[in-house]
């Protein structure tokens, strides 16, 4: 028998008072533990996000995203990089060795990217770091009593005048507006229409997301600049929404060839087919062989009714 099993069979009464004074320690040392919703957890990853107005994903690898990750790459403790290039915008994640000064590589990132030369339209790159101390600790509400202000002038006030100031504050990383309401149109779609004129709400659709584009069609280099080059043809209006052509409706025994086109070309009756363009061009419908075909180019162009025929608009 060890010496510790017989001092504990010749001492009980000293084993039970230790064991209570376990007991009571712990129970008090349960009720002082402190708990937080969200601890101070540093990540050790960094994010840098660029914006490229206009620039497609390519252009955005090649002049932004590729520059950046050369200058990111000599980072100490620098583990792995992972880098998106997309429409307007380039994302790379840097990854550090847990353990890192995350302070001090975001200041050592900060300053590498300096000395890269970016593209003139280009906006300077952000450095950002995942931190639980970055969710919002103050949340303010705007309430307006003049029955004048609209909530659109609410929010553009508080966007204009408290934003500004409150971001001036020592400690403050960032400020939002959140909230606030924005024109929308509803197209509302007839059943009964819609089966009387034999189309679909899904030919409707493609119909109004062809002659609604904006998108950037590459660069022109002009006396060494870079300039961006975007096509768009966007609604401005309900009106331009209720007189959108969406089909034609051939009179009695009529019949046309279906010309080609990004959005439903219609050909011209009389074998002539329709032409093609870029965001729904229309074949000029006719009741006569040889009708005329309809424009062609970007942005929706139609071809006039002729001969009778009826043009279906929203």
């Amino acid at each position: 028998m060890s010496r510790f099993t017989d001092f504990s069979l010749k001492r009980a009464s000293v084993i039970i008072l230790l064991i209570l004074a376990v007991v009571a320690g712990g129970a008090y040392t349960t009720t002082r533990l402190r708990t937080e919703l969200l601890p101070n957890i540093s990540f050790p990853v960094l994010s840098v996000i660029t914006i490229y107005p206009g620039a497609s994903p390519s252009d955005v690898a090649e002049g932004v995203t590729r520059p950046l990750e050369q200058a990111m790459g000599n980072t100490a403790k620098l583990q792995t990089l992972q880098s998106t290039s997309g429409e307007n915008l380039s994302l790379i994640s840097a990854s550090f060795a847990f353990g890192t000064d995350m302070k001090e590589a975001a200041s050592t990132v900060e300053n590498s990217l300096k000395s890269v030369v970016l593209p003139q339209n280009a906006v300077a790159a952000r450095v950002l770091r995942f931190d639980f101390n970055s969710f919002p600790v103050v949340q303010l509400s705007l309430l307006s009593t003049d029955s004048k202000l609209t909530p659109n002038q609410l929010e553009q006030i508080a966007r204009d005048r408290l934003v500004p100031e409150l971001a001036k504050i020592d400690g403050v990383f960032n400020v939002e507006v959140t909230g606030g309401t924005s024109r929308e149109v509803q197209v509302v779609f007839d059943a009964t229409k819609l089966r009387q004129k034999k189309l679909t709400a899904g030919q409707v659709s493609g119909i109004l997301q062809a002659n609604n584009l904006s998108f950037p069609s590459g660069t022109i280099e002009q006396n060494g600049t870079s300039v961006p080059i975007r096509t768009t043809n966007q609604f401005t209006s309900a009106a331009q929404l209720e007189n959108l052509i969406v089909g034609v409706e051939l009179p009695a025994g009529a019949t046309g060839a279906s010309g080609s086109g990004f959005g439903g070309a219609s050909g011209a009756p009389g074998g002539a087919p329709g032409g093609s363009g870029f965001g729904g061009a229309s074949g000029a419908p006719g009741g006569a062989p040889g009708g005329a075909p309809g424009g062609s180019g970007f942005g929706g162009a139609t071809g006039a009714p002729i001969s009778g025929s009826q043009a279906i608009t929203g």
